[in-house]
This record gives structure tokens, C-alpha cells and sequence, in this order.
């Protein structure tokens, strides 16, 4: 029996009194967007790992060799249809569990399961990257076009490894890209006060902004159910400097500072369209490792700053991402109706330059197609009509 009403308003059955979903409201909403999307962080593909995940409404199956050599290929077997999901790595080979069929990083099948000469078959790879900032990317264009352009590493010194979560949810990865530019909902919703600080540039491919927030105005701990604690007034009235950048429609990244220009972390969302209606956020929160240790703290070091990290990307999740708490942009985005041109006020923020700005990662039609299996070999995507 589901007795919370926000679980059964985002997560399940919809209840008459409550705002209806957007994705069963209006269905897709928004275009797929081309560009890089995150699928994974390194470290949950492991050497040996298969790991499956959810892109553009079909299973895409990550997994890396012995060596280290990652892949990202369609989820089933060009033998018998099984799913790659469920197989295993041998060594430099993708094996598949129905019949051990064996495929080379190269797509090829390279050995049945009988010793037998394998068919010419291949598996159907996407185009991925895996950069030095610990994030695994796969590319998707909705004309099969290959990337022209780059997401370049994020500088990894100075800050832990990441800490990072995932999230399911109604919604779009448009949503979660306009949301650091929608200045106005920062003092509304979020009671955040003035996030206006003027320095927006879009650039091809990405946009860079400067906010000041009080991310603590409206925080309360919360110890037990039921039972709530306000934050010190110093604290509440704590204003953070976010240096925000953006990489297409697939990557946002906050560094957050003190005042006086000290920063204390580093937060990370990659939004990607799961299904229509619906997108999934990979989360990751890095804290900055201080110059020098104390003696005393020196031989638990690295053990403290990873659970900074944790401690930093929990308060993410529930800041931003807790339905359950007032300002999370999940209901909004779970009930909320794109309007294509909407009529901007002064203090909305630059939302019109960044529609404009964000037209070039979407079809100047409707598509009517996902991503396609790429050729045997190749690391390209193409498209696949859909009835």
C-alpha cells in the first residue's frame, strides 16, 4: 500500500487529486536531442564488467575488456537474438550466455560455442568516449552523423574522485539545461534570492554562467521523520559564487565558491532521455582536497575526503532532487508543459538566448526514428525507422 502521495505521483499510480505526469499527459514533448550523453562514471565499468543501461528508450550494453578497452554495443546477440546483458568478458571477447558466440572489440564474431567456423556477424557498436574526467560518453545525432565536436576533459586536480548517484525521472534533459539560466525561479520557488549576475556567454556547443545563491535560505535537517531543524542563521545566510558550464544538452557542471573565491566543490549532472517523457540523471559531487592535513587527521585523509564527497552529494540529492521537499524542481519538472515560445519577462533570465542557442541540437523537424545499429566494426550510430 503506497501511503506517501508524492510516491504515487512521479514513481507510480496517479492519484485523482494530484497533477497528472507529463509524460502521460502529453507524451514526448521535445525532440531527442543530438550530441554526448552520459551513460556511465569509469568506475562502474570495471575490467571484466558488463554493465547494462537505458538510452533513448532501448537497453545499450557497456562493458571492457581485460586490457581496459571499453565498449557500448546494441543489447542483442546477432546469433540468436539473446541479450548481451546477461553475457560475460572472456579475456579481449564479449561472450555471449546462450551459446558462447564471442566477439572481438572490433564487433566481430570470432568463435561459436562449438569450435566451429563463427558466421560473419558483428555486433552493432555506438560511438563512445571515455575522457580522463571519469565519465563514459556515447554519441547520438538523429541523422547517423557522425561527432563534430568534443567534450573536452574536466580538470581532475585538486578534487576527489567522483561521488556520484542515479536518478530516474519525468521529464527532459531540456528541463535540467535551462534550469541554472531561469533566474527568476531561484528567488520564487527555491527562496533563494537574487541569481542574476550577469555574465552569461553561449558559445558553440556550450554556455558558461555566474550565479550567487543561498543554497542554505530554505535548508532544514531533518534527523527523524517528523521532526525538523533550521540551519544556524551564519549558514542560512551563506552566499555561494557557481561557476556554471554546460557541454550541449548532455552535461552541466557547477563549481561552487566561497565569496572570497576558496571553492568547496564540484557537482555534476548528465541528463539523458530514457524514454519519451522520461530522462535519466547521473549524478557525481567531487569535494577540493585541501593544500596540507593537520598531523593528526594526515593517516585518514583520503577516507575523509570521500565521505565529504558522499556527505556533499547527499545533500545534493535532497536539496535538488528530494520530491518530497519543498523547492525540489522534480514536481515541476514532472507536471511542467514545454511551451516552445514562451513570452519572458525581465528577470526570467536569458531563456530566449538560450532556446536560440539550443536549436542546433535538435532535428529542424520531428524525427520519426532512434538510434540505429551502427555497422559491424564501426564505432559510428545510425538511424532506424520506427512504425
Amino acid at each position: 500500500m503506497i501511503k506517501n502521495g508524492h510516491i504515487s505521483r512521479w514513481l507510480g499510480a496517479q492519484r485523482i487529486d494530484t497533477p497528472t505526469p507529463v509524460d502521460r499527459e502529453f507524451g514526448k514533448q521535445i525532440p531527442d536531442p543530438s550530441g554526448w550523453f552520459g551513460l556511465a562514471f569509469s568506475d562502474e565499468v570495471g575490467p571484466g564488467q558488463v554493465f547494462t543501461s537505458r538510452f533513448l528508450d532501448e537497453d545499450v550494453v557497456l562493458y571492457r575488456t581485460r586490457k581496459g578497452v571499453l565498449r557500448v554495443v546494441r543489447p542483442h546477440c546477432p546469433h540468436l537474438g539473446a541479450h548481451l546483458g546477461l553475457g560475460r568478458v572472456e579475456e579481449e571477447e564479449l561472450v555471449c550466455a546462450f551459446h558462447s558466440f564471442g566477439y572481438g572489440t572490433d564487433g566481430a564474431c570470432v568463435r561459436t560455442g562449438y569450435g566451429t567456423k563463427p558466421p560473419r556477424i558483428g555486433l552493432q557498436r555506438l560511438t563512445v568516449r571515455e575522457n580522463a574526467s571519469g565519465l563514459v560518453l556515447v554519441w547520438y545525432h538523429p541523422e547517423g552523423k557522425p561527432p563534430d565536436w568534443e567534450v573536452p576533459d574536466l580538470p581532475t586536480e585538486g578534487f576527489t574522485p567522483w561521488a556520484h548517484a542515479t536518478i530516474d525521472a519525468i521529464g527532459h534533459p531540456q528541463e535540467l539545461m535551462e534550469n541554472p539560466i531561469d533566474f527568476g525561479h531561484f528567488g520564487t520557488y527555491h527562496e533563494m534570492g537574487d541569481a542574476i549576475d550577469g555574465s552569461v556567454s553561449f558559445e558553440p556547443h556550450r554556455y558558461t554562467a555566474k550565479l550567487r545563491v543561498k543554497p542554505f535560505a530554505t535548508f532544514e535537517i531533518k534527523p527523524r521523520p517528523g521532526f525538523r531543524l533550521p540551519l544556524p542563521r551564519r549558514l542560512a545566510d551563506l552566499t555561494l559564487v557557481v561557476h556554471v558550464t554546460t557541454h550541449g544538452v548532455g552535461l552541466v557542471l557547477g563549481d561552487m565558491f566561497l565569496p572570497g573565491g576558496q571553492q568547496l566543490l564540484r557537482v555534476l549532472a548528465l541528463p539523458s532521455v530514457q524514454a519519451d517523457g522520461r530522462m535519466r540523471i547521473r549524478l557525481g559531487a567531487a569535494v577540493v582536497r585541501p593544500r596540507s592535513w593537520p598531523w593528526p587527521l594526515r593517516p585518514f585523509g583520503e577516507r575523509l575526503l570521500a565521505a565529504g564527497a558522499r556527505l556533499a552529494l547527499r545533500l545534493i540529492l535532497d536539496f535538488s532532487f528530494n520530491e518530497d521537499r519543498t523547492g525540489s524542481d522534480i514536481p515541476i519538472w514532472a507536471t511542467k508543459k514545454y511551451v516552445t515560445h514562451p513570452p519572458v519577462a525581465e528577470g526570467d533570465g536569458p531563456l530566449s538566448e538560450y532556446r536560440r542557442w539550443a536549436r542546433q541540437f535538435y532535428p529542424a523537424a520531428p524525427r520519426a526514428a532512434r538510434v540505429a545499429p551502427a555497422a559491424a566494426g564501426s564505432d559510428n550510430c545510425r538511424q532506424e525507422a520506427r512504425g
